[in-house]
């Protein structure tokens, strides 16, 4: 979770990223994005990352 909520703050500080469209190839800053900064405003494909949090049973506190 800590180095999830790190990958976000550094995206938030580097707003001169370039996002590249998996769609079509077209590039574009972050920055420049607007509202939705990861649609590609070309084909309009979500080229937002998607992270998922992999959290299983053994990291549950356990009762006693």
């Amino acid at each position: 979770m800590k180095n999830l909520i790190r990958k976000i703050l550094r995206e938030e500080f580097k707003k001169d990223k370039t996002i590249t469209c998996n769609n079509c190839g077209w590039s574009w800053k972050l920055s420049e994005g607007g509202d939705d900064p990861y649609v590609c405003h070309k084909c309009w494909a979500d080229n937002t990352k998607k992270e998922t949090i992999k959290e299983g049973v053994e990291n549950l506190p356990v009762s006693v």
